[in-house]
């Protein structure tokens, strides 16, 4: 049962991307590398901030590792469940949800 559960969340964000198909088809190559290249840097910016926050708190390294990795993970499903609820002018609901799928694939593992 938790593995469908997590099957079904994890789908969410390509059912929304199927839905805009033909969006997606339109834009060019160098919007979908600006998305891909922000997605990473992003996540770079998370764990650098969390890097020097711990050293600033005096964490030790042991709960400093774990600290920037937990808190510069992002969940895909919370991202997911929010975008229906954006509004129209920030864009095809499909579109928005690339940066979001491309986020989550450069976290850490």
């Amino acid at each position: 049962l938790t593995m469908s559960a997590g099957a079904a969340l994890a789908l969410i964000p390509f059912m929304e991307i199927s839905s805009s198909a033909e969006s997606i088809y339109g834009l060019e190559f160098t919007s979908l590398a600006a998305v891909v290249l922000l997605a990473v840097l992003i996540h770079g910016v998370f764990l650098a901030w969390n890097f020097t926050a711990t050293a600033l708190l005096g964490f030790e390294l042991s709960l400093r590792k774990s600290v920037v990795v937990m808190a510069s993970e992002k969940a895909v499903t919370v991202a997911a469940a929010i975008l229906p609820f954006l509004p129209e002018a920030v864009g095809v609901r499909g579109v928005v949800a690339i940066p979001v799928i491309l986020g989550h694939f450069s976290q850490i593992p």
